[in-house]
């Protein structure tokens, strides 16, 4: 272990006193100490300025601790905006443009993408199955906060089933909309959320809708809720029209999911659906910029709240280099809710790269220059603004030599990597600061300073509560809002202390799987599955891994949750944690999963009741249930034959227990002769049958 070492371990008092001690063998002839004499009074000054050296001399500074993060691969997390779900009632139907502002009081929040909204929302649901079932719940039902208990493929999904969402009007051809759907997760064991990434979904959907040539395709859905298993939205967009029809005698418009093939460990349930529900994050962008190729044949369209109502500043990609352009006129459509920019194509350099456009609100235009760069080192802007988020910010530094053109600079953390060349800065959102390099590490701008794109954020201040959302940022008619859900996932910049804590937790945690505990842990975590219990299954410690090659292999028994209490492992199961533990699998390791054994027991007892308990036949049966439960989850386990005489022998109903039995079912099984069952390192058990005769005491 590296030593600790403090540079600063002597006092002011210290130092002094070490001095005068050596006076007497370095010069006998002083002989005065005192405070008046004028070799103390130097010995003083050299003693406070040591110490004051050893004082910075043992500081270590922010940008060291930068550094020493970098070392340890942890850079500061920046500030998180935070998101909900708004709900929207609409009179008419709404197009809701990308980046447009929501309110909570003074606290912003944007749209994420483009969103079609319906008057009336979804008129209702269904699920048919092949056999013919039919179940419809209408609007009210589906409203959330309502105790809906449906199951849009059936309580058991098989191929061929399908779910029915009905609309009283078409969604218009090409609109994104997005479906909310609120799947019930409250069983005993919680499924794990899929967050992103890759994750094999349980079951393959295919969504069509009703056209004019009967039920067709729907290209390219996104399903957040990777086929029911999580809440989620359903974002597609109809590419035809919607006709009316029929399903089952109730006539609408609809869109169907056909369930074409399923894993399902439980029946998905659906506990409330809206097509007026949309994620919004609290974020409030006051500048943005997006580019264009150079494509006469392409129009250059602005479908964002910001490039429509905004201030828009033109510029044309040339060499690397951009140069702004006025030669162009903006003309807001607003039945299609976009923005298109007239620009004469002939007027334009033969050699333009591509155009760039910056969108900015209007009293931010003013501040769009932050500044004038000067060609000095060491160059620092205050943007008088710390709620700026650090991935939102954008400049672009006039060229020092071809003064109608601006370059684009890079952000860097330090400058570390930076050379007198690097067109590159720091920007320091904690305090709101746009540093630049000391033309040694960094080149120091030498012109205008254009800031294209920032947006500003409150961090936790975002977390607002549910119904706190009340106001859109453009006048509508009929429009009212709120927020289902309270604001998460809000974090403010990580400080330096923080991040060191971080760090530590990082440090002292494995990236690979070691022990039987890592294995088993890793699996109870992965991304969509609902693993009620696992174990790494070996006959002994030497022979759990060595394989005849020299390789290692790890098997690992694996129980997924079900209703009937006998789950087993789907190849989508498999697939799914074969895939989570592939990066903390050990080089040269083979990783197996194994279905579970399941042990069916039955259980068989006669007892006694005292009499004044003549109706606690149920309790002992309940009792022997509890006792079995937690053997359903244990693999290997060894059933207490006594244990379970002993708990019915404790009850206070019970007079006598005159018999108890067991009887078992399944492949390696062991009984000893104290009556127990021990279970095979991949059994579980499974209660079949408790029977249970009762007697009363005379």
């Amino acid at each position: 272990m590296l030593p600790d070492i403090h540079l600063d371990y002597e006092t002011y008092e210290d130092i002094i006193s070490a001095a005068r001690n050596r006076i007497i063998s370095l010069y006998p002839e002083w002989t005065d100490y005192n405070y008046h004499d004028p070799g103390i009074t130097l010995i003083e000054l050299f003693a406070w300025m040591k110490e004051s050296q050893q004082y910075y001399m043992d500081q270590i500074g922010v940008q060291n601790k930068l550094k020493y993060l970098k070392l340890l691969g942890i850079r500061r997390r920046p500030k998180i905006p935070a998101c909900t779900l708004s709900r929207m009632w609409v009179a008419e139907d709404l197009s809701v443009m990308a980046g447009m502002k929501f309110y909570a009081g003074d606290i912003c929040f944007e749209s994420i993408g483009r969103r079609y909204f319906a008057a009336g929302d979804i008129a209702g649901c269904a699920s048919l199955t092949r056999a013919g079932e039919w179940d419809f719940v209408g609007r009210e039902q589906l409203q959330f906060g309502h105790s809906l208990r449906f199951y849009p493929f059936g309580r058991e999904p098989e191929p061929g089933n399908a779910f029915y969402i009905c609309f009283d009007r078409p969604v218009p051809p090409g609109e994104p909309i997005g479906i909310y759907l609120e799947i019930f997760n409250g069983y005993p064991v919680t499924r794990n959320r899929i967050a992103g990434g890759s994750c094999q979904p349980l079951a393959s959907i295919s969504w069509e809708f009703y056209g004019g040539n009967g039920w067709e395709k729907i290209p390219r859905p996104e399903d957040g809720t990777w086929g029911l298993l999580q809440d989620g939205f359903l974002r597609l967009a109809v590419p035809g029209h919607m006709e009316r029809t029929a399903v089952q005698g109730r006539e609408g418009r609809y869109i169907r999911g056909v369930l074409m093939e399923q894993e399902y460990d439980v029946p998905p349930r659906i506990t409330a659906v809206s097509a007026n529900v949309d994620e919004v994050i609290q974020r409030d962008t006051l500048a943005q910029y997006r580019d264009f190729p150079a494509d006469r044949n392409s129009p250059v369209v602005l479908d964002t709240c910001l490039g429509i109502t905004g201030v828009s500043r033109m510029f044309v990609g040339r060499g690397g280099a951009y140069y702004p352009w006025d030669e162009f006129e903006k003309e807001v459509d607003a039945q299609r809710g976009n923005a298109i920019l007239n620009i004469p194509w002939d007027r334009l350099p033969e050699d333009v790269e591509g155009i760039r456009v910056v969108s900015m609100e209007y009293e931010y235009s003013m501040f769009h220059v932050i500044g004038e760069g000067t060609g000095f080192p060491n160059q620092e802007f205050d943007l008088e603004d710390r709620e700026l988020l650090y991935e939102s910010l954008e400049i672009l530094v006039r060229d020092a030599v071809d003064q109608e053109a601006y370059c684009r600079w890079n952000k860097v953390e330090d400058f570390g990597g930076s050379s007198p060349e690097s067109r590159d800065y720091v920007f320091d959102s904690e305090n709101g600061i746009l540093r630049f390099g000391d033309c040694i590490r960094g080149m120091a701008p030498e012109g205008e300073i254009l800031l294209i794109s920032c947006a500003r954020s409150r961090g936790s201040g975002g977390n607002i509560k549910a119904g706190k959302l009340n106001r859109l940022g453009l006048a509508a008619n009929g429009v009212r809002l709120t927020n289902i859900t309270d604001g998460a996932g809000g974090e403010d910049e990580e400080s330096l202390e923080e991040s060191f804590a971080r760090a530590r937790r990082a440090v002292r945690t494995c990236g690979c799987a070691v022990s039987d505990g890592d294995y088993e842990q890793r699996v109870k975590m992965t991304p969509g599955l609902m693993v009620e219990s696992c174990r790494v299954v070996h006959e002994d410690r030497r022979q759990r891994f060595q394989r005849p090659d020299g390789g290692f292999s790890v098997h690992i028994v694996v129980k997924p949750y079900s209703l009937s209490g006998r789950g087993i492992v789907s190849r989508s199961y498999e697939k799914n944690i074969l895939n989570f533990l592939e990066p903390c699998r050990q080089l040269g390791t083979e990783i197996a999963v194994l279905q579970p054994e399941y042990i069916e027991m039955s259980v068989f007892c006669e007892v006694v009741l005292k009499s004044q308990y003549s109706s606690f036949g149920g309790a002992v049966k309940a009792r022997i249930e509890e006792f079995m439960s937690p053997y359903e989850r244990e693999f290997g386990a060894a059933v207490s034959y006594g244990g379970l005489y002993g708990a019915l022998d404790r009850m206070e109903a019970v007079r006598a227990v005159r018999r108890l039995a067991f009887d078992t079912k399944g492949n390696g099984v062991l009984h000893s002769a104290g009556g127990d069952i021990v279970l095979p390192p991949n059994g579980v058990l499974w209660l079949s049958q408790v029977k249970c005769s009762v007697s009363i005491e005379e």
